[in-house]
């Protein structure tokens, strides 16, 4: 058992350099300069080493398998250079230290062959680079060893390395580095002969110290946050079945469920953590810090363009982001390039099975990028187009995308630029559930013709003049337009042998500036604190005629209909978040919100925000227990303040309605082992969305009487569950895993709501579980035939859950069906499992070739309600070409 009591003196100044193991630091004048005070009592080496960090701006790079750091040292000096500790340190352990720019390795020293004895043995030499694919860029201080031999290095400041003097022979190579997993070849060296290999390595489960934003705005490691930020990665959505951005949230992220909606995939049902509205439970959503101006619609951003998304669930974020922010923020961020010319094309195709048509339904999907840059400038391109054929009466859908983003390095101002534009374009399906019901409206066609467009440009400017202060700057704007017009008329009553034409814009405008001050930086105390304000404005437009049913009341077409809507907000937001001996992290905020559509009694929202973290080191298991408290707000639309009149019924107005609230806390703990392979996070909240909007009658309708509404504030939601998340990877083998129980009841109602829910019922369209799986394994070449490949499947599971009897309420209205009580016209879905399998194969260094199947057991369950038509089995079969 090593455990000794060392100590070194100012006496010790002068030592023979016979005796030095460290000779790269001797001569190394910034060491020999470098002068420290230090004073250490029987602590670790690596505390030795934490502590000379701390004192100064360098950073040890080691690996621990090799280095005693668990050995007792005691260390006295006043103002002495450090180079006399480290040659002490090198004397004393047998290893060397050697500086690369701001890191400083530390290796075990070799035994040198006596060559008086034994003649030179042939050697080669090893070189090459380890980059991260996840930001495809070299990865600094990354370890390669020779296993079972003493060879072993790190790779610089530009993610290079090299091994010299290897004796010939067969060798077992492994890379590693915190964050991502191990990789482990077989090489030869040959005398006289460089081989050069080349690493990628794949982001392990969980990156304890991975840098996300959207937990706290600002840049900050997953280690120190007090709320959980799920990342989904461009490798894991790269070679994935799934082809939208909502479908990704099917498992992946805990507390998170979004249904299959088949045809209607053109909007998102989403729900993190049970409902915080009656009417649509949306997700803010950003798109490189530009607020998205309709979260209900984000199927037509192209995952191709996507480099990461985080994921914050609950009202913890609200404090930094503002209203709409209650239930979460999704903040997708998308590629602009790197420092490497690369090009790639896919082109894929294949069948999609289904029961509601007599034919194959075929899909295609093409897609192009280049991407290039220095350190300075680069800038990523691209574009894909997708079509879907006829899996369900009278549909089809085509999907064009277009995008590009430039990221700018001048000194210490950095500017990303982001542009796109999406188009989705529909023929509005004969619903085939309904149809076989003989219900009139769906047996024929709707010769309806839908398009849909988006685009969103914007920049994002940071500049940080001093490395304890920082100023950032978004402004961008995000627009979503809907048309649909009828192509001829249907017949099926007089009304509907009107034309229609119906357009619906959106457009969204941000301006949000922020500024930090990390101070202090170094010591057992640190802080960083943020504050900033944020303008936004929101502007509808559009016009309608339309023939529509409301309440039992037909409303006529009349004349065409002019809609034109805009409001303002504005946010003031602090934050501060010091840490104590990078152990104990602390989380304060408030943000004080103004917004056009609050009562006029109503004045601002406070939105205040309470975080504790703290990570506790035991041998090489990570334990981070956390506790948080936050507040988010929904505002109330221009029709619930003001009201309208829309000719069939008219809403009161209420001029003193306020904003829907929930807040609530979450605690939990995660545990980091093996350097993150291995990690599993535990979550428990409990939530209340209170003040929420019901709409009651003033005038109940009846024959000859149009009904009167208004929108008054006093429903609320509980919402409570547990929420678990695993993750592990070993050498090739990786496995995800997610599972989340949740409980979301309806705790209050007004006396004068006539709707279906009561008091004391789950809320709709909210599964009560929500589990995922994704196994992938990568493998050799096969048959000695190139370069190998990878194979995953993806299971989802949503639990029962409560949702309209939609075929019962049409049954009413179009079947004869005897009507019932409100309450009785709520039913249990059936759970819902379905699986994915997606296959790669890398045939050289320039083709991919891939399988990709959803809905492997051609299920057709259904979800979100039970006229909800999904489609069966699909495939895609393609091909990926990439050039660099």
């Amino acid at each position: 058992m090593a455990s000794f009591y060392f100590v070194t003196v100012l006496m010790l100044q002068s030592v023979s350099s016979d005796s030095l193991i460290a000779s790269e630091v001797k001569g190394d004048d910034f060491i020999t300069k470098t002068m420290i005070s230090l004073q250490l009592q029987e602590v670790t080496l690596e505390k030795a080493f934490q502590k000379i960090e701390d004192l100064t701006d360098l950073k040890f790079f080691y690996i621990k398998e090799e280095i005693p750091v668990k050995e007792k040292v005691s260390v006295y000096l006043i103002n002495q250079p450090l180079s006399n500790v480290l040659e002490q340190f090198a004397s004393r352990f047998n290893i060397s230290f050697k500086r690369i720019n701001s890191q400083i390795v530390v290796k075990k020293k070799r035994a040198l062959d006596d060559e008086s004895i034994l003649p030179p043995a042939p050697v080669g030499k090893l070189k090459g680079k380890v980059l991260g694919r996840d930001i495809n860029s070299g990865l600094i201080g990354a370890n390669i060893l020779l296993l079972d031999t003493e060879f072993g290095t790190t790779t610089n400041e530009a993610g290079d390395y090299e091994l010299e003097n290897i004796p010939e022979g067969n060798y077992t190579v492994l890379v590693r580095f915190v964050g991502y997993r191990n990789y482990e070849t077989e090489i030869t060296i040959e005398e006289n002969k460089t081989l050069l290999l080349d690493v990628e390595l794949l982001p392990a489960a969980v990156q304890i110290n991975e840098v996300v934003v959207t937990g706290s705005l600002v840049e900050t490691e997953r280690r120190k946050l007090e709320i959980p930020v799920a990342v989904i990665r461009e490798t894991d959505l790269e070679n994935s079945p799934l082809r939208r951005v909502d479908e990704i949230f099917r498992g992946t992220v805990p507390g998170a469920a979004s249904f299959e909606l088949g045809p209607t995939d053109y909007f998102t049902v989403l729900s993190l953590r049970g409902g915080n509205s009656f009417f649509f439970n949306s997700v803010k959503t950003y798109i490189d810090g530009i607020e998205v101006s309709d979260p209900l619609i984000i199927s037509t951003i192209d995952k191709n363009n996507i480099e990461r998304i985080e994921v914050t669930r609950g009202p913890g974020a609200s404090t930094m982001y503002g209203s709409d922010a209650g239930g979460g923020i999704i903040q997708i961020f998308t590629k602009k390039g790197t420092g490497k010319s690369r090009f790639s094309l896919s082109v894929a195709g294949g069948p999609i099975e289904s029961k509601w048509v007599d034919k194959t339904a075929m899909q295609q999907e093409y897609n192009a990028e280049y991407s290039a840059g220095i350190t300075e400038f680069s800038y990523n391109i691209g574009g894909s187009y997708r079509k879907v054929g006829e899996y369900v009466p009278d549909y089809e859908n085509q999907n064009y995308s277009f995008y590009g983003g430039v990221r700018t390095v001048s000194g210490p101002v950095t500017v990303d630029f982001t542009l796109r534009y999406a188009q989705k374009s529909f023929d509005w399906f004969t619903n085939p559930i309904l149809r076989d019901l003989g219900y009139a409206p769906y047996l024929a066609p709707r010769n309806e013709e839908w398009r849909l467009s988006q685009n969103t440009i914007g920049f994002n400017v940071s500049y940080v003049p001093t490395n304890w202060f920082s100023h950032n700057l978004v402004v961008g704007y995000d627009r979503n337009e809907t048309n649909y017009y009828n192509t001829e008329p249907r017949f099926l009553n007089p009304v509907d042998t009107l034309i229609q034409n119906n357009s619906a814009n959106v457009e969204g405008f941000t301006i949000k500036y922020y500024s930090s001050i990390f101070y202090p930086q170094k010591g057992d105390f640190k802080s960083v604190f943020t504050f900033g304000g944020e303008y936004g404005k929101e502007r509808e437009s559009g016009y309608f005629g339309r023939t529509n049913i409301l309440f039992g009341f037909n409303v006529s077409p009349g004349p065409i209909n002019v809609l034109r809507d805009e409001y303002e907000n504005y946010g003031y937001f602090a934050q501060w978040k010091p840490e104590m001996w990078d152990k104990v992290f602390l989380t304060l905020g408030f943000r004080v919100e103004d917004h056009d559509f609050f009562g006029d009694d109503f004045g601002t929202a406070f939105l205040p925000k309470l975080g504790l973290a703290a990570n506790f080191d035991i041998a090489d298991i990570i334990i981070k227990p956390r506790i948080s408290y936050g507040k988010g707000i929904n505002p109330a639309t221009r029709d619930m303040k003001f009201g309208v009149d829309l000719g069939g019924f008219s809403v009161a107005p209420n001029p003193d309605i306020g904003p829907e609230a929930q807040e609530g806390i979450d605690f939990g703990a995660d545990l980091y082992l093996l350097g993150g392979n291995l990690s599993f996070e535990l979550t428990y909240y409990d939530q209340t969305a209170k003040d929420l909007i019901n709409r009651i009658f003033l005038v109940q309708p009846g024959p000859g009487i149009a009904p009167v509404l208004k929108h008054v504030n006093v429903g609320e939601i509980k919402n409570k569950g547990i929420e678990f998340a695993a993750g592990f990877t070993f050498n090739r083998f990786e496995l995800k895993t997610t599972f989340s129980s949740l409980s979301s009841k309806i705790e209050k109602l007004h006396e004068g709501y006539l709707g279906r829910e009561e008091e004391g019922d789950d809320l709709l369209e909210v599964p009560n579980t929500v589990a995922g799986l994704n196994a992938g394994y990568r493998f050799d070449p096969l048959f000695n035939f190139g370069l190998g490949g990878s194979v995953s499947v993806e299971f989802t599971y949503f639990g029962n859950w409560k949702a309209r009897d939609v075929q019962y309420e049409l049954g009413i209205r179009y079947g004869g069906l005897p009507p019932l009580p409100p309450g009785d016209l709520i039913i249990e879905m059936d759970p819902v499992f379905k699986a994915n399998l997606a296959f790669e194969y890398k045939i050289n260094e320039y083709v991919d070739f891939f399988i990709q199947i959803k809905n492997i057991s051609d299920s057709y369950d259904f979800e979100r309600n039970n006229t909800s038509v999904s489609y069966g089995r699909s495939w895609l079969v393609g091909t990926r070409f990439s050039l660099e």
